[in-house]
């Protein structure tokens, strides 16, 4: 957000900035491979805020089934809840399901 003082009032002007998809082509490949094997694996993504771990999995599940579930912060038995939710829903899953 930029901000500059006119006179006695403030004028914002919003930026927005497309995510960039910098530096993750390595962890995008090793998805891919594991997904390809065409059997089951747990992979868990984590790491600081705001460093692409979202993009890195939207673009990774694109045209593929999928079920993106992304927990909030309230109790572990309604994040299993709404992830029954989402899991229960008819196939095919395709692209991101909030």
């Amino acid at each position: 957000v930029v901000t500059s003082l006119k006179q006695d009032f403030c004028i914002q002007s919003i930026i927005l900035v497309k995510p960039e998809f910098v530096d993750r082509e390595v962890e995008l490949e090793y998805l891919n491979r594991r997904y390809e094997e065409g059997r089951p694996h747990l992979i868990v993504l984590y790491g600081r805020r705001r460093v692409g771990k979202t993009e890195l999995l939207r673009r990774f599940i694109v045209g593929k089934p999928c079920v993106y579930f992304l927990a909030t912060r309230t109790s572990i038995r309604d994040n299993l809840a709404d992830t029954r939710g989402k899991a229960n829903r008819p196939a095919p899953y395709s692209g991101l399901l909030s």
